[in-house]
């Protein structure tokens, strides 16, 4: 591996991140596979890079106009990113090595907010002509290549995440008799498919007075969260679901209910503040045994990266500085590392990587600005 520096000391607590040292490459131990990012000063500047950890190549995958966020295949045989084209932002998928790359034709100006299905086949995304609260969910296969509406064309579907297999479903269908009436006839008759379901925050509310809440969706239904399974029954808001990675025991997502933004886990026994901290927490991001949640937070007095334990509610520092910010995490497929942004290097955005073994933080970036690491999938180069 050819990775050129690394930061000497630990990165815990409130050590600050000072000197760089060359490192030599190790046999054991190195992180492997590719990492997918953005480089470029400006939005419209912004291209997805691809590098290699072992041969430590980095190649250019994306048109590099308005580039999107990259989003890797769960096989990791292929990348998804939204960039430019006519008026709005449509959809490319391309191999990591930059070959077989095509834009899907899609009907809407706007297209965002990535998600691969758990077959590699579909991408679910939020689609709109121009304002975001008026788009509706759509799913493309690409086997067919062909675009489908879903969740009955209900506006204000937000951030789709693929349910997979999953326990809620059964659970939703074995608690109905504790539902209240709405929601039970809601739930009631609608037996859906965890392959073929999406969780979702949806917008509800009136024109003035939205807020957000998890929302189930079928290609014909757009189904809340009922009450029983949130927090608690206020009209709170909610972000960024994150589908545990094995059988969908855990969803957690984040919702300000207790004052501020906090990470909770939703179980079968109830939703629970995994990290509770008066400072805001966001961003779940489990691992992919599913042992681990990453997050940012501000609880160190800047923005830095932690991960919680979702049985003990154990929270520890990952990457964080007095000095510098830490944000956007994503595990290794080993769960050994945490890739991440960071300020600490140059004073502006660098992909840098963490060990969680010695805490130890490696530079993967070199110039310009680089943002949105997204590791592949498994072993595969």
């Amino acid at each position: 591996m050819k990775l050129d520096f690394c930061i000497a000391g630990r990165i815990t607590g409130s050590l600050l991140l000072t000197a760089l040292v060359l490192i030599m490459p190790k046999a054991f131990g190195e992180p492997m596979g590719r990492i997918a990012f953005l480089r470029g000063e400006t939005q419209a500047e912004r291209c997805v890079h691809v590098t290699d950890l072992e041969s430590g190549e980095t190649i250019q995958v994306g048109p590099g106009d308005h580039d999107g966020p990259p989003v890797w295949s769960p096989d990791g045989y292929r990348l998804a990113f939204t960039t430019r084209e006519g008026d709005g932002l449509g959809i490319m998928v391309v191999r990591p090595d930059g070959t077989d790359g095509r834009m899907l034709h899609t009907e809407a100006a706007w297209n965002r907010e990535l998600s691969w299905s758990p077959d590699n086949r579909r991408i679910a995304y939020m689609a709109s002509e121009e304002n975001p609260e008026t788009g509706t969910l759509r799913v493309y296969d690409l086997e067919t290549d062909t675009e489908t509406e879903w969740g009955g064309g209900q506006a204000g579907l937000l951030q789709p995440v693929w349910l997979g297999e999953s326990l809620l479903i059964a659970l939703l269908q074995a608690q109905l008799e504790r539902l209240d009436d709405a929601e039970a006839e809601m739930w009631r008759g609608i037996d859906p498919d965890p392959r073929n379901t999406l969780l979702v925050i949806g917008m509800i509310g009136e024109p003035g007075a939205l807020t957000t809440h998890p929302f189930a969706v079928t290609r014909d239904h757009a189904l809340p969260f009922p009450m029983m399974f949130m927090p608690s029954r206020g009209n709170y808001v909610e972000w960024n679901i994150a589908i545990h990675p094995r059988g969908g025991r855990y969803i957690a997502f984040e919702s300000n209910d207790g004052g501020d933004r906090e990470i909770y886990n939703l179980t079968q026994r109830g939703a629970f503040n995994l990290s509770n901290h008066r400072a805001a927490d966001w961003n779940p991001v489990w691992s992919p045994r599913g042992d681990w949640l990453a997050f940012e937070s501000f609880r160190s007095g800047r923005r830095g990266v932690f991960r919680v334990n979702p049985d003990t509610a154990l929270v520890l520092p990952v990457a964080v500085s007095e000095a510098a910010d830490f944000w956007d995490p994503t595990w290794s497929p080993d769960g050994r590392w945490i890739a991440c942004v960071s300020t600490a290097l140059v004073g502006m955005p660098q992909v840098v990587l963490v060990n969680l073994r010695d805490d130890s933080i490696q530079r993967l970036t070199l110039k310009g600005q680089a943002l949105a690491p997204a590791w592949q999938p498994g072993d595969r180069r």
